[in-house]
């Protein structure tokens, strides 16, 4: 059987099955009545909900039960906590000590530091 314009099942009939398809459709449309209509202020909105189908809504965690990743737990807070990049911190302290911050671009391989370096000197910058 072929289903409906708006996606409401046609529900098997008497009358539909001897009369053909499109006495099927109005008989399904009209002995669904408000599951009809329903289905079709969902398509209208631009979502299809099926009444087979199973939804799944997430649910976030409550912040206290979230525990922060390893990377972020461990990132380093200031620019004197960075490691193994002495010149590059150097030339960055005495830029943010001066005031001026020259036009920057971080490149290199990842887990390098690039992200942990730049939100360093946004916080000495800005607290």
């Amino acid at each position: 059987m072929a289903s409906s314009f708006f996606g409401a099942k046609p529900r098997p009939s008497s009358a539909g099955a001897a009369s053909g398809g499109a006495a099927a459709s109005s008989s399904s449309s009209s002995a669904a009545g408000g599951a009809a209509s329903s289905s079709a202020a969902s398509s209208a909105a631009g979502k299809h909900i099926d009444e087979d189908d199973d939804i799944v809504v997430p649910v976030a965690l409550p912040p206290t039960s979230r525990a922060l990743p390893w990377v972020e737990k461990y990132r380093p807070k200031s620019m004197t906590d960075i490691s193994s990049q002495e010149e590059i911190v150097r030339s960055l302290t005495n830029a943010i000590k001066v005031g001026t911050i020259p036009h920057l671009l971080f490149y290199g391989p990842p887990g390098t530091g690039k992200t942990s370096t730049i939100l360093a000197v946004a916080r000495d910058l800005f607290g």
